[in-house]
């Protein structure tokens, strides 16, 4: 995957990832029009990220963050983005 690309799929999770599931529909009927696997792609994070959710201010990451003084928000989306990629990626051939 190329950067540019990562980057719009970042910018489009960036801006879904807190929002209900109806904004994200419209969201992305909108941003992703024909790209299938765009949509593919972010609807992927999304799912990592709402799993996440749960586990957030748990994690050991978080005390770290907080110890560092690193903004735990930025470090969590960050850690999402990349266990979700990673998860796809591991699973392709």
């Amino acid at each position: 995957m190329d950067k540019a690309r990562w980057a719009r799929i970042r910018e489009i999770f960036g801006h879904l990832a807190d929002k209900s599931p109806s904004h994200r529909t419209d969201y992305l009927d909108m941003v992703c029009e024909d790209d299938a696997e765009l949509r593919r792609e972010v609807e992927e994070l999304l799912e990592a990220n709402d799993s996440l959710d749960e586990h957030h201010e748990q994690a050991p990451w978080a005390a770290a963050a907080e110890a560092l003084g690193v903004s735990k928000t930025t470090v969590f989306e960050d850690l999402k983005v990349a266990k979700a990629w990673l998860a796809r990626e591991i699973g392709q051939p």
